[in-house]
């Protein structure tokens, strides 16, 4: 128990120092790291959530329906994340014509969020 104690104030200890000598204070570090966090989770939840929605989906309409509602939730709201968004669609094995029906379904649904995101980029 005293070793991890150790270790972890060593750690700290470490990166508080690289931090003030990098001239950035160590809140500015957690903060970051703190808010990146909550994104993290935030957009793994709204994914998870939608495709056990689409999975429950009986007809192809509903999923593409459930796709391009995250679709415009991830444009909305994590416009630099739809990179992971197609990804982990790609790895939950939904087809290539749903995501592009999706996809169209949601820049319809969606449309000031699509040039915003593409402002962004």
């Amino acid at each position: 128990m005293k070793l991890k104690l150790f270790a972890t104030l060593g750690v700290a200890t470490v990166l508080m120092t690289a931090c003030v000598l990098e001239g950035v204070t160590a809140g500015a570090v957690l903060g970051f790291i703190a808010t990146n966090a909550s994104r993290a989770g935030e957009t793994v939840v709204v994914l998870k959530s939608a495709l056990e929605k689409y999975k429950e989906s009986e007809t192809r309409l509903d999923k593409i329906k459930v796709l391009a509602e995250v679709s415009c939730h991830f444009r909305n709201k994590h416009p630099k994340e739809m990179d992971y968004l197609r990804t982990k669609l790609k790895e939950a094995g939904v087809s290539d014509q749903i995501v592009d029906a999706a996809r169209r379904l949601a820049d319809k649904k969606c449309p000031d969020s699509q040039n915003s995101s593409e402002k962004s980029e």
